[in-house]
C-alpha cells in the first residue's frame, strides 16, 4: 500500500514541534530578562558608584552625611516641649483663636478702633498669656529632643516637632505687645516682644528644616511687632538689648543649616533604603 501523503500537514515521525505563534513573543521575552537584568545592575552599579563619590566629597568639605553627626548631649531641662505643650493646651484649646480675624495683626497703626476691635480677645486671652507663655519664654536652649543616633538607622522614623501652636501663641504676644504700646505701657510692651524673641531662639536649636523656618516666622512676627509699635508710639525707643538682638541674626543662615541637616537624613535614607529586603516593603505603607 502507498505511504500517506504528508500534503494535509501530518508530522513526520521523529520531528519536534514548532512553537505556536502565542509562545513565541513569551520565549523571546525569556530570553531578554537576563539582559534586562544585567542592564539594571550595570546601572544600579553606576549610581551607587556616583552617590559613593559624591557622599565622599561632601563629606571631606566638612558636610554631614548622616544624622548621627548632629547627635548632641543637651541636659533633658533644657527641652521646652513638653511644658509648651501643656502651655499651649491651657492658652486655647479649642483653637478658637483665628489671626485672619485679628485687625490688630495688620501692618500698621494701631488706633482706637483697632484697640476696642481687640478688647474682647485681649480680655480672653493676655492672662493666660501672661500666666502660661511668659515665664517659660527664654528658660529653654532646644524644644524637641530627638536622638539623631537612632534617626541616622531610620531616617523617616525621626519624630518632627509640632510647632504650629507657637505661631498662634506668638501672634497673640504681638496683640498684648502693640496694645500695652498703644496704652503708652513700653515696659509691658518691650516684654512681649522678648518672649517672641525668645520662643524664635528656641526653635533655632531645632536640626530640622521646618524648625528653622518656623524660628523666621516668629522672628518676623516681632519685626513685625516692633515696627506697628514704632508706627503707634514713635516716642517708645527700642531698647538696646533687643536692638543687639536683631542685629545678630544677621550674621546667621537658618535655611543652609537646616538644609544640611535634611542632606543628612537623605544620605541616611539611601543607605537605608539599600538595606531593605523585599519583605520589608510593608515598611513604605506604614503596616
Amino acid at each position: 500500500r502507498e505511504a500517506p501523503s504528508r500534503a494535509c500537514g501530518a508530522r513526520p515521525p521523529g520531528a519536534r514541534a514548532e512553537p505556536s505563534a502565542g509562545a513565541r513573543p513569551l520565549a523571546r521575552l525569556a530570553g531578554a530578562v537576563p539582559v534586562v537584568r544585567a542592564l539594571m545592575w550595570a546601572g544600579h552599579s553606576a549610581h551607587h558608584a556616583k552617590f559613593d563619590a559624591f557622599k565622599a566629597q561632601a563629606k571631606g568639605r566638612g558636610v554631614a552625611v548622616s544624622l548621627a553627626e548632629f547627635q548632641e548631649s543637651v541636659p533633658d531641662d533644657q527641652y521646652g516641649e513638653a511644658a509648651f505643650m501643656a502651655a499651649l493646651d491651657k492658652l486655647d484649646p479649642q483653637n478658637v483663636f483665628n489671626s485672619r480675624q485679628h485687625p490688630g495683626l495688620e501692618l500698621k497703626p494701631w488706633t482706637r478702633q483697632t484697640e476696642d476691635a481687640e478688647a474682647e480677645t485681649l480680655k480672653r486671652f493676655e492672662p493666660l498669656v501672661a500666666k502660661e507663655i511668659l515665664p517659660l519664654a527664654g528658660r529653654y536652649s532646644r524644644y524637641k529632643k530627638v536622638d539623631f543616633a537612632a534617626g541616622s538607622k531610620e531616617p523617616f522614623s525621626t519624630p518632627i516637632p509640632k510647632l504650629a501652636g507657637l505661631i498662634r501663641a506668638g501672634n497673640m504676644l504681638r496683640l498684648c505687645a502693640e496694645s500695652h504700646a498703644f496704652r503708652r505701657e513700653p515696659v509691658k510692651a518691650w516684654s512681649y516682644v522678648r518672649a517672641l524673641l525668645d520662643l524664635g531662639d528656641m526653635i533655632a536649636g531645632e536640626r530640622f528644616l521646618i524648625g528653622r523656618m518656623i524660628t523666621l516666622a516668629l522672628r518676623g512676627q516681632a519685626v513685625r511687632t516692633i515696627l506697628v509699635i514704632e508706627m503707634t508710639a514713635p516716642e517708645l525707643a527700642l531698647p538696646q538689648d533687643i536692638t543687639r538682638r536683631l542685629e545678630g541674626f544677621l550674621g546667621e543662615n537658618l535655611v543652609a543649616e537646616g538644609m544640611r541637616t535634611e542632606a543628612a537624613m537623605h544620605f541616611d535614607a539611601r543607605d537605608w533604603l539599600e538595606s531593605l529586603r523585599y519583605e520589608d516593603s510593608a515598611k513604605f505603607s506604614g503596616t
